[in-house]
């Protein structure tokens, strides 16, 4: 009976610790859009850098990332989230890792930010990679 009490409340915790929007894949405190396909389409054509964040709703790093590009999108209107599993369904390059804050330039992967990173990190990335 020990065992099973454990085991359900770290269920229940990590249930809680997900929770999102209904019908969003947006975690619920973070405010930042996510890339559409022709979105994306539109910087290629354009010599600007987009940078997407991936993620997905259950993983830590990738909220503690989404919540330090929502900080940062004052500064930069060129970021965007992509939710990992939704990654398939666009003709975008992703990154072999979930937790990956990726660099675009003409529709191509010029930089990436792998793992977990502190704000100021991101915030590197994001101005060096903007020039």
């Amino acid at each position: 009976m020990k065992r099973y009490t454990s085991s359900l409340a770290t269920l229940l915790i990590l249930l809680m610790s997900s929770y999102t929007y209904a019908g969003s894949s947006t975690p619920k405190t973070f405010n930042i859009s996510h890339i559409t396909q022709e979105q994306f389409d539109d910087f290629a054509k354009t010599n600007k850098t987009v940078f997407i964040g991936f993620h997905t709703d259950w993983c830590g790093s990738c909220r503690a990332q989404h919540k330090s590009l929502a900080s940062l999108q004052q500064d930069y209107t060129n970021v965007f989230m992509l939710n990992w599993d939704e990654r398939k369904q666009f003709n975008i390059p992703a990154p072999a890792a979930r937790t990956t804050i990726v660099a675009y330039k003409e529709g191509k992967i010029i930089d990436q930010l792998i793992g977990s990173n502190d704000l100021d990190a991101i915030n590197n990335f994001l101005s060096k990679n903007s020039k």
